[in-house]
Parts: C-alpha cells; structure tokens; sequence
C-alpha cells in the first residue's frame, strides 16, 4: 500500500526541479523578413513546445543551463534545426525559414500499427488528414463518403447509421448481430449501430480501409474498417474557435485548447463541438423532421514520465437530441399535401417524435520504447451508449404503427501489442486482446387498433399472409355446402386516410364482404366469429426486446518481410476464441388491453409479438482470419501490389417462431453459419519525384458464402442466409498539388455486386441476379482548392467540390419503389484568410442546386403494403468564422 502511494505521488506531483534561470528567446521569420505567427519552435531534450506569437516572436522561460536542440517548424516551410550551449540568463536566438518544395500532405499511416508511407501499405487505404477535414467542412460521417471511393455512409439519425463498404451494407442495429465494418475511435471499436456515429471533429486524420482487416482490427472488419485517430495533448499552447450560422436556423461552433499542465511531463488538451439546425421538413402534426442537435465533448492528458514512455488518456461525451426522422409515407398524402418526400408530412405524434442519445468512453493508452527496435503498447477502453428513438413507422397522421428503439450497450476491451523489427528485414507486430460487450435493443409498440385494423385489411389480404385462404376458404367451404349455396366471404381493403384524415373501424367485421354471413360464422366456428367481433382498443401496446452478450479473446501476429530491395512479403494471422449469448422477450399490454388482431398473426394476446418470458440460447466459436500480400516496388516512386485475405462476420444467434395453429407461434433459436468472404486484390500505388501527385488504382474480386441479409418476416426483423454471393470492382483516387496555390483531388469507383443464381448446394436462390443494397455501380467526386493572394496578410479561397452516384436500390428484393435514381450534389466553400491575426472568414452552400434526392426507402411500413420515404438534405447556405492562435 506504502508503494501504491508512493508511486501515485510521483505521478501526480512530479519532483520539483531546483530554481532554473535561463531563457531563450528569438523570432522566427521568412526569408524576407516576414514574421510567421504560429511556428511550432520545439526543445528536443526536454520536450518542450511553444509557438511564435503574431510578431514571431517566441520565449522559453526557467530552462536548466545546457546543450540544447531547438527544432522549427511551420507549414510551407523547411524545418530547421539548431543545437546550441545555453548558458547565460538570456540567450538570443533567431530563425530564418526558407519555404519548402511544394508537396502533398497526410501520406503517412499507421493502417499496420506503426507509421508509413500510404504508398507502403499493400491494401486499399484512403486517409484524410486534418487539414483536409477541415478544409472540406467535414464534421459529420455521411460526409466521410463523398472523398472515398467505394464508402458509402447513410445517416437516418446518429441511432441507425448505414456503412457501406465495396458494395456491404453494415446497418443492423440488433445487440446480438456484429457488424460488417468495423469503426474505431483511437484503436478502440466503436462498432455497435447504435454507438458508432460520431462527430468528426479535432482530428489528425481518418483511415478508411476497405477490403477483409480481420487480422489488424479484429472479428467485426469482415469487409473494411473506419479508423478514427483524434488529436492527442501536445507540449504547446494553441487553440482555435470557430462559429458559423446558416439556413434553418443551423448553428455551429466548434473549438480547441492545448496546453501543458506540468513542464515536461504532463499536458492537457479539450476539445468540443456543437451543431445543429430546425428540421428540413415541417410536420403537420407538430415540429419539424429531419434535424440536428449534437453536442460532443473530448478531453485529453499525455503523461511522458521519461523519454520512453508515453500516457494518453481520453474521455470523449456526445449528446444527440434531433427532431424526428421523416418516415414519410408514398402512398397517403397529408391533408392538403402530397407524398413526395421534400414536402411536409403529418406524423402521428408529432413533437414527441426523435432521438434522445448519449454515448461516451474513455481510453488509456501507454507505450514504451525499451529500444528502437522492440516496443509495448497497452490499449484499455470502457464505452456505454444509452438512445432512445419515437418514430412514425406509416408515415402518415394514422395512429396506426408508432415504435420506439431503446437501446443500450456497454463494452470493455484491453489489448496488448508489441511492435518490433529484427535487422532491416523484417518488422511487425502481434499480441492479444479482450473484448466483452452486453446490450440490448427494447422495441416498444403502440397502436390504435381501430386505425390499424383498416391497415391490417390490406396485410392480411396480401400474399405474404393470405388470410382469406387460411381462415375464411375453409370457413366459405363450411357454408357453401350447408346453405346450397356459393359462399365468398373475405376481408375487403380499406384506404388507411381519406383525404389525410384518418379512417377507423369498430371491429374487423366491419372490414368483411358479404357480413351478412357473420351469425353463420357464429355456428360454423365461434372461435373466429368472436375474433373477428371483438371491438378495437383505441390504445393497446406491446414491446419486444432483444438481447446480447457477447466475449471474444483474440490472438493475432501480423509482419513484413523484406525479402529484397523490390519486394516485401506481408502474411497476418488473427485467432478468435469468442463466446455468443442472444436472448429474447415479448411482453404484454402493462394496462391489461389486451390486443384484438394477433390472431391473424399467431401473437396471442398481442398483435405484433407473440409474449414470452425471456428465453436465452448461447454457444462457443472459433475462428481464424488472415491475409497473405506481395508489395513490388516498380520504381522508386512506384508500388504495386497483391493480396489475398480472408473475412469474416460472426455466426448468428437468434429467434424466430413457428406457428402452432391456435393463434399462438411458438419460439425456437436459430443458429446461422458464420459469413465468410474471401478477397483478391492488385492494385498500383504511385507518387511524383516531386511528391506533389499521388494516385492509387485498385481492382478487386469478392467472393461470399452464407451471405447474412436482413429481412422482416412476420413483421420481426430477423437476419437469415441468403446464400452466395459475388463482387467484383475498381477504384482510382487522385491528389495533386499543382502548385503552391492549388489543389487538386478526385476519385472515382465501380461496384458489380449481387446475389448468386445458386446457393452451395445447387438451389436456386430468392435474390438471385439482385444488385446489393445501397450499392451504386458507379460514384465519383471532384474538387480543388485554389488560395488567390490579395496581400502579404490576406488569401481568397474558394473550393468547389462534385459528387455522383448511379442508382441505388434500398432493400435486397431490388424492387421499383424502393430504389434512388442517379444524381449529383456540388457544393462550395469560399472566404478569406488573414494570416495575422489568424482569422478566416468562410461562405458555405451545401447542395448548392437544391437537388432532390432520397437517402431511403421502404423501411417498416413497406411491410404493410406502404413504403416511407426520407428525403435528403436540401440546399443549406451559410457563414463561419475562425480564429487560431
């Protein structure tokens, strides 16, 4: 316990030096005289950091007399280094800086757990750096999509975002179901539908890898994965602030402040952002629809003890609170209205509809270089998500199908790698990990059965449940040869609103052709004649919820051999030992009303979810993933390469129910195979002499076994195995900084992604020849940044940027009414920059031609025969302002 406290003391309160009396002081400027404001000016032996001020000047205060290494740096420029005696009171320093060769930024990665050049790395990978990201305006994670070719993201709300990487959808936010990509957050996975969607802001970069990453990020990149790196607490003191106002009344500020707590040992950085802006669509029955308000927070310490060791603590807290999203429905306008999605709608509850999200964590992450060649990083992480989402799932004012999606999740996760090089040949890494997660997603329902009756009227006519044959041919037989005569009694169909007003029944006789024959019924079988005469509650709720549990110990060793000067040889291994626990419950009406239509479901006394008790079925998998890949230095600005690797998303556990033939079902686990993918991929990877062009090519061929879908079946959603399934594609991307003024990026992929015509065992399959969901066969996006000086102190900018994709279906069955046409979206950013005192002006307009365009389709109220629409974000034009110091 005495060393305990001991060592706490050393840690918080480091010893104190004896009294230091010497400074440095000097300015840095260019080599024309001109003060450069904001250079980093940086000590190496004690690793210590300031920044020129408006004048350039900079100061060090209280340093130990000594032999010193003082670096400089500042972007455009060519850093300079000077080692120096310092030995008086005060010692004068001055650095002129000579501007630098024009190069591109952002091409160095840690994709393979230790820095490298993009160029190096045999897989498809795009990073974004930070001056990128804020440049482009990129806060948000659906913007993420528009600069990397073969990503698609899509946000209904921070509660069910969509992933979609070479054609794979990663959207289901079930708590026992993993994801297709993986999505981390400083090495951590943030994974979970419903925890994943964060704020983009105070970021070195973000990394998007797309193919099988099983061996470098684990059991839940089947298909890619999304990397996160946030800015850590740094030596210096900065910051900035930014804050902008714009249509629908969108508001957003946003800021950071770095600095050092203890000198040379500890320092501190915060961070935060808020955005947000009035729904872009009016709800007649109250509020608007599809808006935003989002809080988030991040706070971080380095801790350096000694020159080996380095101590990053991170906390970070969001805060989603948006309107609800506009499930508009296609088929029933609104009173007065119509059903295109842009227009107003009229859902049934209206300001009590939205997200109300919480999700936060916290990261420790320590590494020590015991030498250059051999290092440890240890990685902890606790997360927890808590949302609850109100939505109108009929899209109309009908208070037919209101839902709720309450959702939790906590994880725990530690990992333990060493990284290590042995001569100049060969350098990797490998370790182990733990991850436990437990979670579950609760669905409440309510309805006013007398509404959803009329909507039933259509359901239970359909062909899925054919209602009419399995209750009333029977019946209709019964008659017809008591009474002599012919005898056709079915459910007639009934509009859900007329006008926009809606429509209600006493009883589902009400609903029936020849009623006459109803006190027949009544001799025939008085079972159904009592069902089919019960009156309709106007309030009846039910709920279902969904559990999972899930732990996963992984074992994983991934290295490069550098065979020859021209080709290095990368081989990965990942072991996964994890254990699946899925669980599930229905319950009843808690005010005792009992609902009156579950017999036509085999509900019981529900009428959406047969009730049950919670049942639970779990089970053990091992597993192993890897990837083999060749790099061929073509040149000395040339690579190329080629790979082979496996995925895989983890086996299903899950309930579905079978029919008893009472009005009752009958629940039963279900255990799906693992979804498996192999990839082949080649690819080219070129950089300029210069370094000022940077281009990759890509091209790739995947091919799926026991491909998971999501379907809703009996009006649960459930994932089955839809059989085999096979990708094929290309990507190309670009960056090119023409000159010292201009940039410019562009990128462009194909996707061929669809179903098998037959499964493994020769069967023909229900999807066969179907398009992937939320795949476009083609995307591309362009764009540049070009400054126009107006002054030493003032640049113009403006930075114009295109984005297309080709028509896209919504649901696997590939049908006409839920698909989007191709379309393009051009934005603009432009403003002013004044170099002193480090303000920047900046005008906005997203979607500058008011495209029209649907970010989904289908959704639940297609299982009722009438599909909801919600529509993309229309044109938003506004002003934000900078200032960095």
């Amino acid at each position: 316990m005495k060393l305990y406290l001991f060592l706490l003391v050393i840690f918080i309160f480091p010893e104190i030096s004896s009294a230091l009396n010497v400074s440095i002081k000097g300015h840095v400027v260019s080599k024309n005289g001109e003060p450069l404001a904001g250079a980093t000016v940086y000590i190496q032996e004690i690793r210590k950091g300031t920044t020129a001020d408006f004048n350039g000047v900079y100061q060090f205060s209280e340093i130990a007399p000594g032999e010193y290494t003082i670096a400089v740096t500042f972007v455009g420029y060519e850093p300079q280094t000077r080692h120096m005696q310092v030995a008086q009171p005060m010692k004068n320093v001055d650095f002129v800086l000579v501007e630098k060769d024009i190069v591109l930024e952002g091409l160095v990665v840690t994709a393979q757990k230790r820095e490298q050049s993009v160029k190096e790395i045999p897989t498809a990978i795009t990073s974004l750096d930070a001056n990128f990201l804020k440049e482009s305006g990129i806060t948000e994670l659906d913007d993420l999509s528009e600069y990397v070719p073969g990503m698609q993201i899509q946000v209904q709300s921070p509660n069910n975002p969509g992933f979609v990487i070479r054609g794979i959808t990663s959207d289901d936010g079930s708590s026992y179901v993993e994801p297709r990509v993986s999505v981390f957050q400083d090495g951590v996975s943030i994974s979970k539908s419903r925890g994943s969607v964060v704020e983009v802001y105070d970021m070195e970069r973000v990394e998007v890898l797309k193919g099988p990453q099983g061996t470098l990020f684990g059991r839940g990149a089947q298909i890619g994965a999304v990397h996160f790196i946030q800015n850590k607490a740094q030596s210096n003191t900065s910051g900035s602030i930014t804050a902008g106002y714009g249509d629908y009344n969108y508001i957003h500020t946003e800021g950071f402040f770095n600095t050092p707590l203890v000198k040379d040992k500890l320092f501190a950085r915060i961070a935060g952002i808020y955005k947000g802006h009035d729904g872009f669509i009016r709800n007649l029955s109250g509020g608007r629809l599809n808006g935003k308000d989002t809080k988030a927070f991040r706070a971080s310490l380095r801790y350096r003890p000694d020159t080996k060791t380095n101590i990053d603590f991170i906390y970070n807290y969001q805060s989603d609170t948006p309107p609800g999203t506009s499930f508009k429905s296609g088929t029933y306008a609104p009173a007065g209205g119509d059903t295109k999605p842009w227009t107003a709608a009229s859902l049934d509850k209206g300001k009590d509809l939205g997200l109300d999200r919480t999700v936060w964590g916290t990261t420790l992450i320590a590494r020590h270089t015991f030498s250059p060649s051999f290092s440890l990083t240890s990685t902890t992480a606790y997360r927890e998500f808590d949302s609850y989402e109100s939505f109108d799932a009929d899209g109309t004012a009908a208070p037919a199908l209101w839902f709720a999606e309450d959702a939790y999740g906590k994880q725990f996760s530690q990992e333990l790698r060493s990284n290590f090089k042995i001569g100049n040949r060969f350098e990797g890494f490998g370790g182990m990990s733990y991850f436990y997660e437990d979670g579950f997603d609760h669905v409440p329902f309510e309805t006013n059965e007398q509404s959803l009756a009329v909507l039933y009227s259509a359901v239970l006519t359909s062909d899925d449940v054919d209602i009419n044959s399995t209750l009333f041919d029977p019946i209709n037989q019964a008659l017809t040869a008591a009474l002599g005569t012919t005898v056709n009694m079915q459910l007639q169909s009934e509009p859900l609103l007329t006008n926009g007003v809606p429509n209600y029944v006493s009883s589902l006789s009400k609903l029936i052709s020849n009623s006459g024959y109803l006190p027949y019924i009544a001799l025939v079988s008085p079972t159904l004649y009592t069902l089919l005469t019960q009156p309709m509650k106007e309030i009846h709720r039910e709920s279902y919820t969904d559990y999972g549990t899930n732990s996963a110990y992984e074992f994983f060793a991934d290295g490069t051999w550098h065979l020859t000067d021209w080709l290095r040889l990368t081989a990965g291994l990942r072991f996964t030992v994890e254990n699946i626990e899925s669980g599930y419950k229905a319950t009843t009406d808690p005010d005792g009303n009992d609902g009156s239509l579950g017999f036509a479901r085999s509900a019981g006394t529900n009428d959406l979810f047969m009730p049950t008790d919670k049942i639970t079925d779990s089970d053990t998998y091992l597993s192993m993933v890897g990837r083999f890949a060749a790099n061929f230095r073509l040149s000395k600005n040339l690579d190329a390469y080629a790979s082979v690797s496996k995925g895989r998303r983890p086996n299903v556990i899950q309930f579905t129910t079978e029919d008893n033939g009472d009005y009752t079902s009958t629940y039963q686990s279900e255990k799906l195979s693992d979804e498996i993918v192999w990839s082949y991929e080649t690819g080219m990877k070129g950089l300029s002499p210069d370094q000022r062009f940077y281009y990759d090519l890509a091209a790739y061929y995947y091919n799926y076994s026991h491909f998971q879908t999501q379907s809703i079946e009996d009006l649960q959603i459930i994932t089955k195995d839809a059989g085999n399934a096979t990708a094929y594609g290309f990507e190309a991307s670009l960056k090119w900084q023409a000159n010292r003024l201009l940039n410019i990026f562009g990128n462009y992929a194909f996707i061929h992604a669809t179903f098998d015509d037959y499964d493994s065992n020769g069967n023909p399959q229900e999807y066969a020849g179907n398009t992937f969901r939320l795949t476009p066969k083609h995307s591309f996006a362009l764009g540049f940044d070009q400054q126009v000086p107006l002054s030493r102190n003032l640049n113009a900018f403006v930075r114009p940027s295109y984005t297309f994709k080709s028509k896209v279906y919504f649901e696997e069955d590939n049908g006409d009414d839920v698909k989007q046409d191709a379309f393009g979206l051009f934005n603009l950013r432009a403003g002013l920059t004044m170099h002193k005192p480090g303000v920047s002006f900046l005008f906005f307009a997203d979607n500058v031609l008011n495209k029209k365009y649907i970010i989904d389709a289908g959704n639940t109220g297609r299982n009722f025969g009438i599909p909801t629409y919600i529509a993309g974000s229309p044109s938003l034009i506004g002003f934000e302002m900078n200032y960095k110091f």
